[in-house]
């Protein structure tokens, strides 16, 4: 899909899961269906859309639970625009890139959904950890950050520790690669946080849970 096919349906005004149409996001409802039993209602859901790109996997998400609480981070300028079109309003939204620090990286300058932080050269953006910006109670993160992963999590300790969201995550072993490191190494980072995997949505994305 071309950045221009992104645009056509932009303009009919509608809010749409855009790009991309992964399989994780009709199966979110497999995660949807766990929730409750700890004094919740629909309406304290609050959902971390790390990577959040477009939009589409938590425009699944309100499709599901329109009370949640939608918290998205995209630091690129080209899905910027169509994730302020899909969720604008009824998100909470962040033009900068969750990472373990306060400062900027470079974003390199791929297409929509593939921009990565471990790349060559790219336009600056600003960067945040999660422990720094997010106070309240979380249930879910869903982290595609093309191999950013670990570093993400490094900044989200305090959250994760004190809520123990679900979290969905994609494992890549050619993005943990670019990012100079093996995919058993961020594995190693979920166990050694507690988590385990509970079921694989797509080829790539998994559904980790906090055993204690």
């Amino acid at each position: 899909m071309s950045d221009w096919e992104l645009v056509i349906p932009m303009e009919s005004g509608s809010r749409r899961a855009l790009f991309p149409d992964h399989d994780s996001l009709r199966l979110v409802v497999l995660w949807t269906g766990t929730f409750g039993g700890k004094g919740d209602t629909p309406q304290d859901l609050a959902v971390v859309d790390v990577g959040a790109c477009c939009g589409a996997f938590s425009l699944a998400v309100l499709r599901l639970i329109p009370q949640a609480h939608i918290i998205a981070f995209e630091p690129s300028d080209k899905a910027w625009p169509y994730l302020v079109h899909n969720l604008g309003g009824v998100a909470d939204l962040y033009n900068m890139a969750a990472s373990d620090k306060d400062g900027f990286s470079d974003l390199s300058e791929a297409r929509i959904g593939v921009q990565t932080l471990h790349g060559k050269g790219g336009k600056s953006v600003k960067t945040v950890r999660l422990d720094d910006v997010i106070a309240q109670k979380v249930h879910m993160m869903k982290i595609d950050v093309e191999g950013h992963e670990m570093e993400v999590l490094d900044g989200a300790k305090e959250l994760i520790s004190e809520h123990r969201p679900d979290i969905i995550i994609e494992l890549s072993k050619e993005n943990q690669f670019r990012a100079g490191r093996t995919l058993d190494e961020l594995k190693q980072k979920l166990s050694d946080m507690n988590y385990v995997p509970v079921r694989q949505l797509t080829k790539q994305d998994w559904h980790y849970v906090r055993q204690r």
